[in-house]
């Protein structure tokens, strides 16, 4: 278990503690830090451990008392991240600088710029113009530049595979699990929701097809953004990139009209429109409706492996509210949930 916090008073600690220790790999003549403070476990927070990852800030490094960021995470979403702060820092768009990556025997290291505590507020007109400017920015950008073959597929043949999938795991576990008959009907519900967007693949591909792919960040959850003001400018800073990966940008987009309903589709419209002449307003709200069936489906993926466990109780819960939103953002059809 990685310590929660070491402070000054247990200074001859300090030098033994597995963040700094990775540190001091990459700069072998580091100054010691005054504290480490563990920041976030994601498995502190009800998450389970597939993609466990533990932040610690390293408080007081030199020059000028820095704060450095330091994750340990495994290896597939440490890399994914690695590779997106890579490609990132190639690109005109505001975020933290990337200082290097070093592998555990279990896990690895990640080591950031520390994003501050200035939280993202998407009620904020100037933090929102700031997150519209940088994911736009972001995204046609890489599509310009092009990186296919550097990220994992997150393209819609991925949600395809992913729904298929869970549709089968739905209905094996609805048949074969001794549940009640409420939890029986939202898994059935959940099975014939996921067939419904099988039917409507082909519409859902042509809908994609307008918009080139790029990289995305997958997961613009308000924990995982920053601002930052500099200069009268609001930055906008996203963090997190283990959902990351090379598609379509409809995630993403639908996590930023989440922020503003009424303007959004027009806001992001006018930041992409010249790199994107033959895409409209219609087409971004279409491409936001998709993005918020992949998120669905990439929720239902998540959870759905684990109903063969004893103790599926948590993983039924998730997936009913999972069926209720399903049923709301269906794009030719609803069905009630009982």
């Amino acid at each position: 278990m990685l310590p929660d916090i070491h402070v000054g008073l247990e200074a001859l600690d300090l030098p033994a503690h597995p963040a700094f220790k990775a540190w001091c790999r990459l700069c072998p003549n580091a100054s010691t830090p005054i504290r480490i403070e563990k920041v976030f476990d994601v498995r502190s927070r009800g998450h389970k451990g597939k993609h466990g990852a533990t932040v610690f800030r390293l408080h007081g490094l030199q020059p000028e008392g820095t704060c450095i960021i330091a994750k340990r995470s495994k290896k597939g979403p440490a890399e994914a991240e690695r590779d997106a702060y890579q490609f990132l820092s190639c690109l005109s768009v505001p975020g933290l600088r990337y200082f290097g990556f070093v592998e555990d025997t279990d896990a690895c290291w990640l080591f950031l710029e520390d994003g501050g505590d200035q939280q993202f507020v998407s009620g904020a007109p100037d933090h929102r113009a700031a997150a519209y400017r940088c994911i736009a920015r972001m995204h046609t950008e890489s599509a310009k530049k092009g990186s296919a073959d550097r990220f994992r597929d997150r393209g819609i043949s991925y949600y395809d595979q992913l729904c298929h999938r869970s549709r089968d795991d739905l209905a094996h576990n609805a048949a074969s699990l001794a549940l009640d008959l409420r939890d029986k009907q939202v898994l059935e519900t959940l099975v014939f929701n996921l067939d419904e967007i099988g039917k409507q693949w082909d519409t859902i591909s042509r809908i994609c097809k307008r918009f080139p792919y790029s990289l995305t960040h997958g997961a613009l959850l308000k924990r995982n953004l920053r601002v930052r003001s500099r200069a009268g400018q609001v930055d906008f800073l996203a963090f997190d990139w283990e959902h990351s990966g090379w598609g379509v940008p409809a995630i993403d987009v639908a996590w930023l009209l989440s922020w503003s309903p009424c303007s959004g589709a027009r806001d992001y419209w006018t930041r992409v429109r010249r790199a994107w002449p033959g895409v409209s307003p219609d087409d971004i709200e279409q491409l936001a409706k998709v993005g918020r069936l992949f998120r669905l489906i990439r929720c239902i993926a998540w959870e759905s492996p684990y109903l063969a466990a004893h103790w599926y109780e948590k993983p039924l819960r998730n997936l009913q509210g999972y069926a209720q939103e399903l049923s709301q953002h269906l794009i030719g059809s609803r069905v009630d949930i009982p």
